[in-house]
């Protein structure tokens, strides 16, 4: 299965998305301008599928099955949509994702099982993609030949919660 992960623009983003050995070694891109950020990621290896200005999935009904995989098809895809988002297509990147929607709940539904969250937020071999505060992702390279399927995990808030959750 593959999901999405998207990259925005936005001034604050100062971090390396993904620590592949060998493929980081290229100097980041200048600015803001997405096109150059699509072919840094396809350089370093990472699947994207395009996204719509403010939209979180991909409007290619191909995305999962031919995401834009080379810098050749990126440059192309973005000097023609410019303004086009992109997203991360996480098992042809080779990566997955740890996604906690609402850190608070999820540290409660951790306690109670006997699980360390802090220590999985923390794990360093994951790199931090910063959102909003209540909101916690980390993405990991995963073993080559390794695919996984997504899990959630619903935790509902005691009755009476000001913040009834969702998910996790």
């Amino acid at each position: 299965m593959s999901a999405i992960v998207s990259h925005r623009r936005s001034s604050s983003n100062n971090q390396t998305p993904l620590a592949r050995p060998g493929k980081w070694a290229q100097p980041r891109p200048d600015g803001d301008s997405l096109a150059k950020w699509a072919e840094y990621y396809a350089e370093a290896g990472l699947a994207l599928a395009a996204l719509r200005p403010g939209e979180k999935l991909p409007y290619r009904q191909d995305w999962h099955s031919g995401p834009i995989a080379t810098v050749d098809a990126a440059r192309k895809h973005w000097k023609a949509t410019p303004t086009d988002n992109f997203g991360m297509v996480l098992g042809p990147s080779g990566v997955a994702t740890f996604d906690v929607d609402h850190v608070d709940h999820a540290r409660r539904a951790f306690d109670a099982a006997g699980l360390d969250l802090h220590g999985l937020l923390g794990d360093p071999k994951g790199v931090a993609i910063e959102g909003r505060p209540e909101r916690q992702k980390r993405i990991y390279q995963l073993p080559c030949g390794l695919e996984l399927t997504t899990k959630a995990l619903e935790w509902s808030s005691p009755p009476g919660s000001e913040n009834p959750s969702k998910g996790l």
